[in-house]
């Protein structure tokens, strides 16, 4: 759902079905916004995003999506390198404002 809607708004989407690939990804790519999903298949996306904070110097804004309650995954992501989170499954009207804030945070970053 997020791809497809992110698409329809006419941003570029890359996706990746392990932690791994998309580590790998985010390097080639550089993205400016990462969607990523907090159960992956050979990681946690909190492991991917530390991996990423580690190796990357311009570290993309991160949004985590994920399937739990806010307060069962609040201490995981405190101090973890995901700048906000997404609770799954939701709305498009939650992932724009997401959005909006995530590219809000990007513009602040490179003062655009």
């Amino acid at each position: 759902m997020v791809r497809l809607i992110l698409k329809k708004r006419g941003h570029q989407i890359e996706t990746a079905d392990t932690g791994a690939s998309g580590i790998e990804a985010c390097k080639k790519m550089r993205p400016d916004i990462l969607f990523l999903d907090m159960t992956l298949p050979d990681m946690t996306g909190v492991e991917v995003a530390e991996v990423l904070k580690n190796e990357c110097q311009d570290l993309p804004v991160i949004v985590g999506l994920t399937g739990h309650l806010p307060s069962d995954i609040a201490e995981e992501l405190a101090g973890s390198a995901v700048s906000f989170w997404v609770q799954k499954p939701m709305g498009f009207n939650e992932l724009s404002i997401t959005l909006h804030d995530a590219v809000e945070r990007v513009r602040a970053e490179y003062e655009i």
